[in-house]
């Protein structure tokens, strides 16, 4: 009995420190860096708007002028213009004036 429990310790102990190992392998991922003028934070959101899906074709404008981000154009839905307020938060923007309109339904 006594030689069981001890190679179940061992096994244990064993499994531990390989996992242990393994973890230490993996680099940690490196944060991007929350952009903070006004330059970067306008190119981050225009970056989101083109590789968004759903704006592909016609991605709203944007200016930024002290932090604030202005969104203009016209969104398809109201949940195009949610998500572009979204995506412009997600950027740095201390605000989002979204003054998108949103396309009437045909």
């Amino acid at each position: 009995m006594k030689k069981l429990m001890l190679a179940l310790g061992s096994l244990a102990l064993l499994a531990t420190f390989a996992f242990a190992q393994e973890m230490q392998k993996k680099p940690a991922k490196a944060k991007k860096a929350m952009p903070t003028t006004d330059a970067e934070i306008q190119k981050c959101i225009e970056e989101r708007f083109a590789n968004s899906e759903s704006m592909k074709g016609n991605p709203p404008k944007v200016t930024v002028s002290g932090g604030v981000a202005t969104i203009t154009g016209e969104a398809k839905n109201g949940g195009q213009k949610g998500g572009a307020t979204r995506s412009a938060k997600s950027c740095g923007a201390k605000e989002v004036k979204n003054e998108m309109t949103v396309a009437p339904k045909k």
